[in-house]
């Protein structure tokens, strides 16, 4: 699979084993990195991996500090 082919809202929720319904939500508060073109929201397989590996980072963080 080409890591920089554009996912749209579905793509996205297939990839991330989310509703597609949670894809919009995370966006409307900017919590996933998208993109738009006109309405449709798109992103990336590279973006996603990206946000991914910074998500278990922050979470390994918290934990190491309590």
């Amino acid at each position: 699979m080409d890591k920089d082919k554009p996912l749209d809202v579905y793509g996205i929720s297939r990839y991330l084993a989310i509703s597609p319904d949670t894809v919009r939500k995370l966006v409307k508060r900017n919590q996933i990195p998208y993109y738009r073109a006109g309405k449709r929201i798109f992103s990336t397989q590279s973006y996603l991996d990206q946000w991914i590996q910074k998500q278990i980072k922050e979470s390994t963080e918290a934990t190491d500090a309590k």
